[in-house]
């Protein structure tokens, strides 16, 4: 017995047909009608009855996985999203994606004039976060709203299980405050991506 490159049984010159294939190839096909071949953790398709780019859905785990010819992928899904709303100064808002392997990407830039008198070292709130989108680990990340340098560094401090998101410096002038006019207008949050708790 032969198969396609789809995985349907493919009877050849010779063989009979049987019903048990044409069962098969109707299944095969019933499964995927929403474009993803449905099965659970212990029944993905081996063998001939796999191909590269298959994507099978397991209705135990709730996970989705690309068969790259040499093993499955996990395709993280889009579980939730939600839009924050930046704080003291900044206007506008951000949208937090989380998904099903359990990681959040910042989509968007927080807008606006952020409130001047923050000291050195002790940074401002610009966001919090809600429960289920907090930081499973403490990092920081350079916002880009001035050029760093050893005597003026800018980050924008996660931490770990905790909602708020902080302004803070390394190093810095003592007594600066977050720069305003162009330069300190907007905090560039796209492209950071970290693992939610729990």
């Amino acid at each position: 017995m032969e198969y396609t490159s789809k995985g349907l049984r493919k009877p050849q010159d010779g063989e009979p047909a049987r019903v048990e294939d044409l069962n098969f190839n109707s299944d095969l096909l019933n499964n995927q009608a929403m474009g993803a071949f449905v099965c659970t953790s212990t029944t993905r398709p081996t063998g001939g009855n796999r191909w590269v780019g298959q994507i099978i859905f397991e209705e135990d785990t709730n996970a989705t996985y690309l068969y790259d010819g040499t093993g499955w992928r996990s395709i993280p899904l889009l579980v939730s999203s939600v839009d924050v709303d930046g704080l003291n100064g900044f206007t506008s808002s951000v949208r937090l994606n989380k998904y099903s392997d359990g990681m959040i990407d910042i989509v968007g830039n927080l807008q606006g004039t952020p409130t001047a008198g923050s000291p050195t070292g002790s940074g401002f709130t610009m966001l919090s976060l809600p429960s289920g989108y907090r930081p499973s680990n403490s990092f920081k990340v350079w916002v880009g709203c001035s050029t760093p340098s050893s005597s003026n560094q800018r980050y924008i401090g996660f931490e770990a299980g905790t909602s708020t998101v902080t302004c803070i410096w390394s190093g810095g002038i003592s007594g600066s405050t977050w720069a305003q006019g162009t330069a300190g207008s907007g905090a560039f949050m796209s492209g950071i991506r970290y693992r939610a708790q729990g």
